[in-house]
């Protein structure tokens, strides 16, 4: 009698439960006498079906067996082989993925590199540099600058008391409390930051068209520097907008007529008196003209104007020539005096205290090398006629006393936004300076940090600031021993203009 297939259902249970039915034909299986003992474990893979076999050597490989894919692994029998992607170019996935790879590492290399170039760009590290460069450039705060030459003690001393002239007091003209106090603009602003009872000047009031003038200027410049506040403009925005409104402004209160606002935002600066350090990376000053130097631009400074009577008499004697340190054809022509960088709210105050700082060092190295070297211009008497040589005793007698670098010092301004802040920059040498070399030994600038509340954006800073500019033009075109003018680019330019002269009478 056959055995009975261990598939087959055993219909006298059927009335068992369907639990204990299932258990029992899972125990006829496996208990089965037909069925080999090594089959029964579930897990055994000998009796699993056998894999497929591979495509032999003669066999056509399919167009997708050149993407790289092991064409051996079969990951589901049951499930077609899928056509490999491809991109729009006819690359396949897997190159796709190594291009993009190779891209992506590139650009991760390049952003490294950038941002080390970056490091080595930045404001701060620069201005490091100018420490050890050639000539050198060294910036301090003045309550702290260590190494003040002595004969330049009393020049600074001078020049700091003379620009803290009238910032605590009577530095609102006389007479304008009571238009100021009618104007709505102001009202609010008053509430919080009231002008003191000390702030106005005593003497007499301004004519009522320059007074109206005044304020008229002023509520602009307040409306102005709120504007570029709330709408985040950047540095030609605040030039626009706040600075030049404000120069114009001083200029009308202080200036005499006597100034140019001068935008020197394009102009070069003549390599001669640029400093050279070999740690100071520019991409933008390796392609220019002064490779190798350290170049920053400023945004603006002060001419004495050609248009001004007392002024325009020297200029014409001296016939264009160069009288500052400029490429600029036209400026290069000018009396300059002092320097304003400028940066938008939130701008970084180190970059404008390095365009500031290599400014001020190539306008000073400019004018002592300008003074020494037209020092001895006068032509001396005690000669029979211009082509003998004069005596000693003749050249002692009628050579100009040397110029006295020590007057060479100016006031210099950066601002940030709303804020302004003022320096002081002058020459250093160890001795007395008897030519060009000994005359670029160093350049030190000076921050005033207790000049208090330079700032645009209330009525009181704004007249505050009119002020300090004032002091500056003031000093600059001041006739007496003390002042810039009478001390040092007076007698300098005359001295120019008279080799001029000279020149053309040969």
């Amino acid at each position: 009698m056959p055995s009975p297939s261990p598939l087959a259902i055993d219909l006298s249970r059927a009335s068992e439960s369907p639990t204990n039915r299932i258990e029992a034909w899972l125990q006829s299986v496996f208990d089965s006498p037909g069925t080999p003992t090594e089959s029964r474990h579930p897990l055994n893979h000998d009796h699993l079906p056998p894999p497929l076999p591979s495509p032999s050597p003669l066999q056509r490989k399919r167009a997708s067996d050149d993407s790289g894919v092991d064409m051996d692994y079969r990951g589901d029998p049951a499930s077609p082989s899928k056509r490999q992607r491809t991109g729009q170019d006819g690359r396949s996935a897997a190159e796709m993925t190594d291009s993009f790879t190779r891209t992506e590492t590139a650009q991760m290399t390049s952003t490294a590199a950038s941002n080390r170039s970056n490091r080595s760009k930045s404001p701060a590290r620069q201005k490091a540099a100018l420490v050890t460069a050639r000539p050198a450039i060294v910036q301090h705060s003045i309550a702290v600058a260590p190494d003040i030459p002595e004969h330049m003690m009393a020049p600074l001393q001078g020049l700091r008391m003379r620009m803290r002239n009238s910032l605590h007091s009577g530095y609102v003209p006389a007479g304008l409390k009571d238009k100021l106090l009618a104007v709505d603009a102001f009202k609010k602003s008053f509430k919080f930051d009231p002008i003191e009872e000390q702030a106005y000047a005593a003497g007499e009031q301004l004519p009522t068209a320059q007074a109206d003038e005044i304020l008229r200027r002023v509520k602009e410049i307040f409306r102005k520097t709120q504007h570029c506040q709330d709408t985040n403009k950047d540095e030609n925005g605040w030039c626009v907008h706040v600075v030049l409104p404000l120069l114009d402004l001083v200029n009308l209160m202080y200036g005499q007529d006597r100034w140019m606002p001068e935008s020197v935002q394009t102009q070069g600066i003549d390599k001669a008196y640029l400093s050279y350090a070999a740690d100071f990376s520019d991409k933008d000053t390796e392609k220019s003209e002064n490779a190798g130097s350290i170049f920053r631009k400023t945004d603006f400074c002060f001419a004495y104007s050609p248009q001004h009577e007392k002024y325009e008499a020297l200029y014409n004697r001296l016939r264009k020539s160069v009288i500052s340190h400029t490429t600029d054809m036209s400026s290069q022509c000018l009396a300059l005096f002092s320097g304003i960088e400028v940066k938008k709210a939130a701008g970084s105050l180190d970059e404008a205290q390095l365009q500031i700082s290599i400014w001020m060092a190539a306008s000073l190295r400019q004018k002592a090398e300008m003074a020494l070297r037209f020092a001895h211009t006068e032509e001396p008497h005690g000669t029979d006629s211009a082509l003998q040589e004069p005596t000693a005793a003749a050249v002692e007698e009628s050579a100009p006393p040397k110029p006295d670098l020590s007057a060479l010092i100016e006031p210099a301004i950066t601002i940030v936004g709303r804020e302004h802040k003022l320096y002081y920059a002058f020459l250093c040498w160890d001795t007395v300076p008897v030519g060009r070399a000994s005359v670029v030994d160093k350049v030190q600038v000076l921050f005033d940090n207790n000049v208090p509340g330079l700032f645009t954006d209330s009525v009181p800073g704004i007249f505050r600031l009119a002020r300090l500019y004032g002091n500056i033009l003031e000093y600059g075109m001041d006739e007496g021993i003390d002042g810039f003018w009478g001390r040092f680019m007076g007698p300098v330019l005359e001295r120019v203009a008279k080799d001029v002269e000279a020149r053309r009478q040969r």
